[in-house]
């Protein structure tokens, strides 16, 4: 699939995000086109979950300003290895798991959206134009360490928000990024062991940054983007970016050393779910794993539920709500 927008998208796109209104002639006469095709642009742009107005006699307005992410930016604040930004992608763990060998320890790719983004159990991941964090990092490591990875790339995520002043931050076992009780961001880990004894990790996080249209239908209630949290003082893309590139590799660097442990008590203390009924679901088949008591996690990462006999088990997989 194309990776790129072509560049007259990027242009109009360019226009329209300073967030005022610009009539069709306007545009067509700065970007030497007709008025119709213009249109046409928009309503690609609009295609790709990119909410656009479209007022008569006001012409053409995004919401809000629109930050594109910069990759010569993000790679000269992180440093190391390479860093790449598409426009668009199928899935950026996806791309990474099928070119593993063209990635370095370290290596990050970036999308302004997904077509095919995947979450947790084959969920589909909604990923509007410009308006969420997606990204995916490549890393080699012991597999005998990597029990416990996901939650801790969940505490290494809050560490980068909470750098930008962003509290009431939970967690939800094992991946999720919860606030208000309502989702903020996902992370999916994905590895493979190769013939030559190699181990690949490749993570990937989607984080909602703003309240779009298209996120809101497709989530309704249960998804928060950043800018409700924060309000008008909005969050830079690329600086967030560039905190969360530095905080996922000081953490795999630790990771591979320590394992799971150092992070166990940070994850305990943002655990939402702590002392609630819960239930533990298979979310392939829909079947309840168990019910009881969430009693947080053990030193592997697995959540522990007591059940109505009082006994305590450990769980390394399924899915956990509250039990009503």
């Amino acid at each position: 699939m194309r990776r790129h927008l072509n560049s007259r998208y990027k242009e109009l796109l360019g226009i329209l995000s300073d967030g005022k209104y610009h009539a069709g002639t306007e545009l067509g006469e700065v970007m030497k086109t007709s008025r119709t095709t213009i249109a046409k642009y928009v309503h690609k742009l609009q295609e790709l979950g990119l909410d656009i107005y479209a007022v008569k006699g006001r012409g053409y307005a995004l919401p809000s300003t629109v930050e594109l992410l910069d990759s010569e930016r993000i790679s000269s604040a992180v440093g190391g290895a390479p860093v790449q930004v598409f426009d668009m992608i199928d899935s950026t763990n996806s791309y990474m798991m099928s070119y593993l060998e063209n990635f370095e320890v370290g290596s990050c790719i970036l999308s302004e959206t997904q077509t095919k983004g995947v979450g947790r159990a084959n969920s589909v991941w909604i990923s509007p134009f410009a308006c969420q964090i997606i990204i995916s990092m490549y890393w080699r490591m012991n597999p005998s360490v990597i029990t416990g990875l996901s939650l801790a790339v969940g505490v290494a995520t809050i560490r980068a928000l909470e750098k930008f002043g962003v509290g009431g931050l939970a967690l939800k076992w094992p991946n999720d990024i919860y606030v208000c009780n309502r989702k903020l961001a996902g992370i999916l880990v994905e590895s493979r062991s190769t013939m030559d004894d190699k181990f690949h990790v490749v993570i990937g996080t989607g984080l909602n940054m703003v309240c779009s249209k298209s996120l809101q239908q497709n989530c309704c209630s249960s998804a928060i983007a950043l800018e409700e949290i924060t309000g008008p003082a909005r969050i830079s893309r690329n600086e967030l970016v560039i905190a969360i590139i530095r905080e996922y590799r000081s953490l795999l660097t630790e990771f591979e050393e320590k394992g799971f442990a150092p992070f166990q008590s940070e994850w305990s203390s943002r655990d939402m779910y702590r002392g609630e009924r819960v239930k533990l679901v298979n979310k392939i088949s829909g079947e309840t794993i168990v019910e009881g008591v969430e009693n947080g996690i053990d030193g592997k990462g697995r959540i522990l539920i007591v059940d109505s006999t009082g006994k305590t088990e450990a769980f390394n997989v399924g899915d956990v709500s509250l039990q009503y």
